[in-house]
C-alpha cells in the first residue's frame, strides 16, 4: 500500500503552492514499518506510520519521532 499525502502552503509571494511529503522506511523493534514525515527536526523525523500495529496505535497514536540514522528515504 503507498500512501501519498499532498500538502499546501503559501509560497513567499503568496501564492498556493502544493508539496509532497516524504516517505521513508524504519526499523522499530526488529520489524520494519513506512510512513511519512509530518515534521523535520535537526536529528529526526515526526513520522506517521502507514500501517501500525495496536500496540503502536495505543502507544504512539499513529505518530512516532524516529532518529535519521534509523530511516532510509523511500521516494
Amino acid at each position: 500500500m503507498v500512501q501519498v499525502l499532498i500538502q499546501f502552503y503559501l509560497s513567499s509571494k503568496g501564492c498556493l503552492v502544493m508539496a509532497q511529503e516524504k516517505q521513508i522506511s524504519f526499523r522499530f523493534e526488529k520489524e520494519n514499518y513506512q510512513g511519512y514525515v509530518e515534521k523535520e527536526y535537526e536529528n529526526s523525523y515526526l513520522v506517521v506510520v502507514s500501517d501500525p500495529t495496536p500496540d503502536m496505535k495505543e502507544k504512539y497514536t499513529d505518530r512516532m519521532i524516529i532518529s535519521k540514522k534509523n530511516c532510509e528515504a523511500t521516494n
